[in-house]
């Protein structure tokens, strides 16, 4: 299911006027509570597990955006409601810079996959919109918020697999640390099947050390280099291709991609 139909009006709430990350963490378990969507639990129960969250890392990303989100054994969808603060707050984000939009996740304790999806959609709908925090937060009513949230996922959702063409196994072979992260999560929105990460040497590591080419290199290379290998739609292929590419301007990516005839079982993460 795409992201966007995980988020319900009952979730939605604009101009908030909470000050403190309790307060805020207070007015969604309220919000929870008051849906009439969850049976058995009360608001203390919601703000127990929320800071529970908290308690282990800040659900404070960078850049104006918070994604508080909790796990309950026994629902089977996600849900994901969104907050608004003109002022903002002060959450503990990853940057030190105050937050000001705050989307929640309710899903259920066995789907890791989907959550890792959805957590990697909405952090992408910042990273390539540079604008997007300004934007919903200037929203006057819960319609045009949801409306605009909604927007941005559908632009950067992969497209739906509709069996016109067959799995590939997509490779990125990456030469700068700095830009791994990124990359990841930018995966993780298309990814299919599997991921996996390894480490490698540049094959500059090995010529240099061979007497043939030793004299091509003045001092040593940079060893670092990861490999992600992952398993996605064939027809979205060029649309994570470009993505990944624009995370750097000079010869440090490099992206294969093969054809699959099958493929068997699943890995968790």
């Amino acid at each position: 299911m795409k992201i966007v139909n995980y988020f319900n009006e009952k979730f939605v709430r604009i101009h908030s006027e909470s000050s403190t990350k309790q307060e805020m963490l207070h007015e969604i378990a309220e919000i929870l509570q008051a849906s009439d969507v969850f049976h058995g639990y009360s608001k203390d129960d919601f703000y127990a597990k929320l800071l529970e969250r908290e308690e282990q890392t800040s659900t404070g990303f960078e850049n104006g955006i918070a994604i508080p989100h909790i796990y309950l054994d026994d629902i089977d969808t996600f849900h994901i409601g969104i907050v608004t603060s003109r002022d903002g707050i002060v959450y503990d984000s990853i940057d030190g810079k105050i937050s000001h939009v705050f989307i929640f996740i309710i899903g259920p304790t066995h789907e890791r996959k989907e959550y890792i999806k959805i957590l990697s959609g909405i952090a992408n709908i910042f990273k390539s919109n540079a604008d997007a925090i300004e934007v919903l937060v200037k929203q006057e009513n819960v319609h045009s918020l949801l409306t605009t949230i909604k927007h941005y996922l559908q632009q950067d959702h992969p497209d739906d697999d509709s069996g016109r063409e067959k799995k590939v196994m997509m490779t990125i072979f990456i030469q700068n640390e700095s830009i791994l992260n990124d990359i990841i999560e930018t995966v993780m929105l298309y990814s299919e099947e599997l991921i996996a990460i390894s480490d490698a040497n540049n094959v500059g590591h090995y010529l240099t050390k061979m007497h043939l080419f030793a004299s091509l290199w003045t001092e040593q290379p940079d060893d670092y280099l990861k490999i992600i290998s992952t398993v996605i739609s064939g027809h979205n292929i060029k649309k994570l291709s470009d993505k990944i590419l624009k995370y750097s301007s000079r010869n440090e990516i490099m992206i294969t991609v093969q054809q699959l005839i099958h493929t068997f079982g699943k890995l968790d993460y």
